[in-house]
């Protein structure tokens, strides 16, 4: 069986809202769709995009991935699965995830079982996930922590990094812990706005709020600055946009820079890749949690397999809400924090063809 057809569909959907943090903002989530078909006539889907604000790229990276394409198309789905497994070390992960993430979602279908399953047999059936609440004042904030607390979140995920000062940014995570009282975890996520010493002392001054992480306090590429917030500081540090790949997630754990390791499939080379950052990060006892890059349904599908895959956690997937449409036939819904996987094989999700159409604004196809 050979990879006899790529189709890549780019797409540009609203956010129902501006999507806000500290490193841009974005009005619509660009990206690509990516079906690949056998010669047996066996189709997987995939998603491919940078990150929501990164809208300058998205032409590049389409060409990046029509490369890769070119590449694969043709070859035997078992010679795939051998240079994916290999960790594809050799190409730019946010341009191979979703050929990783499309042929993977191929052989769930081929074998009949969830993606999840196929990576791990005793994977669980369900998964916990955040809620998340972004910019806006103490009002809107304990508007929004009171609503996840009542729809039944363990954990909250507050963005930070659009304040003025630090009394203002203390004011906001007082009102967000207020709201969701003491048994309701609280992240937080700076999208690297920070200088050193002013995450240290935003940090020590948010440490008694009861906080389990906070995401890229500084800016992505300074590891030793990292290192040394973490070092300097009460509150657990995850690293977010440091880690783009399994060479980056490798270089965050030697550095000692973090307690935990965000995983974003679709900037960290889909499937496989994935798996690798979250064994590496298990190996040196840092915490792994799986989250959307604000996705379709396709990639928050494959952020949930992967999340049910690489064991117990509470994961960044309750996203999809954020945009005007999910390009799923059937959504993912949440009930009481918790996401339930599909039983149906590959990904459990099926591409509302008439959805993309609406939102499409090029495809390109390429034959072996």
């Amino acid at each position: 069986m050979r990879i006899a057809r790529i189709v890549v569909t780019r797409f540009r959907l609203p956010f129902r809202e501006a999507y806000v943090t500290a490193a841009g903002s974005a009005t619509h989530r660009e990206g690509f769709i990516v079906r690949i078909e056998t010669d047996g006539g066996l189709r997987g889907v995939g998603e491919g995009a940078l990150l929501p604000h990164e809208t300058q790229g998205v032409e590049a990276l389409g060409e990046r991935m029509r490369a890769l394409a070119q590449g694969v198309a043709g070859l035997a789905i078992e010679d795939f699965f051998t240079l994916d497994g290999s960790g594809a070390a050799d190409v730019e992960a946010v341009a191979w995830a979703p050929i990783s993430i499309a042929a993977w979602d191929l052989a769930g279908r081929l074998h009949g079982v969830p993606l999840s399953r196929l990576l791990d047999p005793d994977a669980s059936g369900r998964v916990a996930v955040n809620a998340l609440i972004g910019g806006g004042d103490v009002a809107a904030v304990t508007k929004s922590a009171l609503a996840a607390r009542k729809a039944g979140y363990g954990t909250v995920k507050l963005k930070v990094g659009l304040a003025k000062t630090v009394e203002e940014e203390r004011l906001r995570v007082a009102a967000c812990r207020l709201a969701l009282g003491t048994d309701v975890r609280l992240r937080l996520d700076a999208n690297g706005a920070w200088g050193e010493q002013q995450a240290i002392e935003t940090l020590r001054a948010l440490a008694s709020y009861d906080i389990e992480y906070v995401e890229q306090p500084v800016a992505p590429g300074g590891l030793e600055t990292l290192r040394r917030v973490r070092e300097a500081s009460p509150v657990r540090i995850a690293a977010d946009e440091d880690v783009t790949d399994r060479a980056s997630a490798e270089r965050v754990l030697k550095a000692g820079a973090a307690d935990a390791l965000i995983v974003k499939p679709l900037q960290s080379g889909g499937v496989v890749l994935s798996c690798m950052i979250a064994t590496a990060a298990a190996a040196e006892s840092v915490s792994v949690t799986f989250t959307t890059s604000i996705d379709s349904g396709i990639g928050t599908a494959a952020a949930l397999q992967l999340a049910a895959a690489n064991g117990a956690g509470r994961h960044g997937l309750s996203t999809l809400s954020l945009l005007e449409d999910d390009l799923i036939a059937e959504g993912l819904p949440i009930e009481g924090g918790m996401m339930r996987l599909p039983e149906t094989p590959g990904l459990g999700v099926e591409l509302d063809e008439a959805a993309l159409g609406r939102y499409a604004v090029g495809e390109w196809e390429i034959k072996a």
